[in-house]
């Protein structure tokens, strides 16, 4: 309870990512990320229970309740697409295709628009609403995380991570007004509403920055790794990997040609990662403070990347090196 700040209840749910409430407080809805049984829940805050749960078939990343309590809208994590979910029914009702890795889609304070930051090509997508469909984009920065509005609804303020700046766009001409230069990859922001018709000036964010850890910073072949070093893994057949906001510790795994290595890569942020190695077809998401195993195989010759596909614009890569070879642009 905000007043006491006392906590009033509890309501146990699996590994919960992000949540959001309704607006008399008696409603909430939490991604659960727990893995094999991913799902939306529902709950009952006035009896503190679980009331309902709509399962998924992929990891759910932001969610947002419609100001009329009618409407969830969420992300899922390797889908291009805003999620609309019918609370009547609890059921996905449509889906919005926008750009590359949504992640987060929160509604002005009116309904009337929903604001997707959409990581891959750093963009804020505006969401019709009342059509449920793509009513435009704007251009910010690299790799945005979160989005707010003000509250008339002609402002909103966006976080880059990948270029530590805070974005302020200007809803009804769609473009860029502003951009502040903040700490290292900012992540949720909120914005101070103003209330009373006294309250004319325009509402001030406040972006909350994260460090990425102690590391130096490399590009090769024009992508960025945060380096935590090279581990000569030729005499191992199984190694753990820790995942972090936002590298790979080890970066660089030096084995033999054809040499097969089991990866215990555990992610100890409580941000969802992954790991892909596109050359030989993996794809896992690693869930916050989860683990996940995978088989790789060094190649022949050369160097293999790896990448954390949600967040490897923030350096979070790493390369499978054979022999000698050293860091380069990987394939």
């Amino acid at each position: 309870m905000t007043a006491t700040d006392r906590v009033i209840g509890e309501v146990p749910v699996a590994q919960p990512h992000n949540g959001t409430l309704s607006r008399d407080g008696r409603t909430g809805w939490v991604a659960s990320q727990q893995q094999g049984a991913t799902a939306l829940v529902r709950l009952d805050l006035t009896m503190w229970k679980e009331v309902a749960r709509v399962p998924l078939d992929k990891t759910p990343r932001g969610l947002e309740l419609s100001p009329d309590g009618r409407r969830v809208l969420f992300t899922l994590a390797g889908v291009n697409a805003i999620q609309v979910l019918d609370t009547a029914t609890n059921r996905i009702a449509t889906q919005i295709p926008v750009g590359a890795s949504p992640h987060y889609a929160p509604f002005t304070p009116d309904g009337r628009w929903a604001l997707a930051v959409v990581q891959g090509p750093g963009e804020l997508a505006i969401l019709d609403t009342a059509s449920n469909t793509l009513a435009g984009t704007v251009a910010v920065g690299k790799a945005p995380h979160w989005s707010m509005s003000s509250s008339d609804g002609r402002t909103a303020y966006v976080t880059n991570e990948g270029s530590n700046d805070v974005s302020v766009v200007d809803l009804t001409s769609r473009t860029v007004m502003a951009t502040i230069a903040v700490g290292n990859a900012p992540r949720k922001i909120a914005v101070q509403q103003a209330s009373g018709a006294a309250a004319t000036p325009p509402a001030q964010p406040r972006a909350a920055a994260s460090p990425t850890g102690k590391s130096k910073s490399v590009t090769l072949g024009g992508v960025a790794y945060a380096d935590h070093g090279t581990k000569d893994v030729r005499n191992r057949s199984k190694l753990e990997l820790e995942a972090d906001d936002y590298y790979f510790s080890p970066t660089f795994l030096r084995g033999r040609p054809g040499q097969k290595l089991t990866l215990r890569v555990e992610n100890e942020a409580s941000t969802l990662h992954n790991i892909s190695i596109p050359a030989l077809g993996i794809d896992t998401d690693i869930p916050p403070k989860g683990k996940v195993q995978v088989d790789v195989a060094f190649p022949a010759s050369g160097t293999l990347a790896v990448s954390c596909k949600f967040h490897g614009s923030l350096g979070m890569n790493g390369q499978l090196l054979t022999g000698d070879a050293g860091p380069s642009g990987a394939r």
